[in-house]
């Protein structure tokens, strides 16, 4: 899958954009504080539920990171990926711990649209750390724990649907998964249902909790797992020391309220090298996290975990009428991803298209190879189309007016 790589730096209280891509080089730039740290600040309530709100703040979002050439450079990238026919993996490289983290990078909209609405493209939170991830990938038999908890102090969730949706699913990979189910755990059947898996030699890849979770008035997650008929509330950071002691865990799907906000148990997972995490960044509706578990599981098993999610958070977006208050929690799903390769099958094969042909400031070739460019001037008489063959390389990109790129008679934004 192409990839377009931005990395946030900080520096010295500083805040610089590196943007990477295989097939456009590599591109820097600093950024304005001030911005960043507005849109750090967060969403109120009334916002999250105006998709006109939101856009607005994926706009100025888009505009603080990306000035003209951080804008040709993703233009040139999505239509390389365009033209290869694959989605082009966008993926943001972040500080593990940063206020950073408390921007809702999802809503980056480009003026015409949400980039996570795209279906051609996926997106992924990517947390910088020294320590070596694991891949994701494994040969079958893929382990799945799938946990759920409904204290009768909570409000109902509808569970078993969830349950029975997720079964159905992966009911065609028998022979690849194993699926075991246990409801309405406690913090000690928890520990001990993953700990046995290891200490048996049938430790658990993935685990999938649904249920209720929250956020401390001092802003620390907590999970509501069932004890004796009420809630057991564990804390995130008890969670942690659990999944420490599971380094085969390749993924955790965390279907509950705040698990990917910036203290959620998903970011807690992700710095433990869990190669990829997804949560929600705020309370969601059971309807609309009951939708997404049933789309991301019809997906996971064969496609990257990134175009899995892109798919459910595009069902969620069109599940709603524009009058619905659920019509905006297409925004809450995030993905934190440690590992680069990003399938959890091993086995799964993939065809990726041949080479793209490109012109660029009159620098064009026909059929086959790579271009090199040193240099493009993207804007005034200068443009990138594609046409079919070879691949484009450009080292640099300059802006020279409104920048554009087309793709045959298409604009590409």
């Amino acid at each position: 899958m192409p990839s377009f790589e931005v990395t946030v730096l900080q520096n010295a209280g500083r805040y610089l954009l590196r943007i990477e891509s295989p097939q456009i080089g590599q591109y820097q730039s600093a950024l304005d504080q001030q911005a960043l740290s507005e849109a750090a600040r967060g969403l109120n309530a009334q916002v999250r539920l105006d998709e006109n709100a939101l856009a607005d703040y994926g706009k100025a979002l888009f505009q603080t990171l990306f000035d003209q050439q951080a804008q040709a450079a993703f233009q040139a990238a999505r239509l390389i990926a365009y033209q290869q026919g694959e989605p082009l993996a966008f993926v943001l490289r972040l500080p593990t711990e940063s206020l950073l983290h408390d921007i809702a990078w999802e809503l980056l909209h480009n003026g015409k649209e949400f980039l996570v609405r795209d279906g051609r493209l996926t997106f992924g939170r990517y947390l910088e750390q020294a320590a070596p991830v694991q891949s994701l990938a494994l040969q079958p038999p893929l382990r799945i724990l799938l946990t759920t908890a409904q204290p009768t102090d909570q409000a109902l969730l509808n569970l078993d649907s969830e349950v029975q949706l997720i079964q159905e699913a992966l009911s065609d990979l028998r022979q690849k998964v194993t699926l075991v189910i246990k409801k309405n755990v406690d913090f000690g059947q928890l520990q001990h249902t993953l700990l046995r898996g290891r200490n048996i030699g049938a430790p658990f890849h993935v685990w999938h909790h649904c249920g209720h979770g929250d956020m401390t008035e001092d802003g620390q997650f907590i999970l509501a797992l069932y004890r004796g008929g009420g809630s057991e509330y564990v804390y995130g950071s008890q969670l942690s020391l659990l999944a420490a002691q599971c380094p085969e865990l390749r993924l955790a799907v965390l279907n509950v309220c705040y698990s990917g906000a910036p203290s959620g148990l998903a970011a807690q997972f992700a710095a433990l090298n869990v190669p990829a995490t997804i949560g929600f960044r705020a309370a969601i509706r059971d309807s609309a996290a009951l939708k997404f578990a049933n789309a991301l599981y019809s997906a996971l098993p064969y496609v990257p975990v990134e175009e899995a999610v892109a798919q459910a958070r595009l069902q969620l977006a069109a599940a709603y009428p524009y009058d619905d208050p659920r019509r905006t929690d297409w925004t809450l799903p995030i993905l934190f991803l440690r590992a680069r390769q990003s399938r959890l099958f091993a086995d799964t094969q993939t065809s990726l298209p041949q080479q793209s042909t490109a012109q660029a400031s009159q620098v064009s070739k026909a059929q086959g190879g790579t271009i090199h460019i040193g240099e493009a001037i993207v804007g005034g008489d200068a443009n990138i189309s594609q046409h079919g063959g070879a691949r484009l390389h450009i080292s640099k990109i300059k802006v020279k007016g409104d920048a554009n790129i087309t793709q045959g008679d298409e604009e590409v934004n």
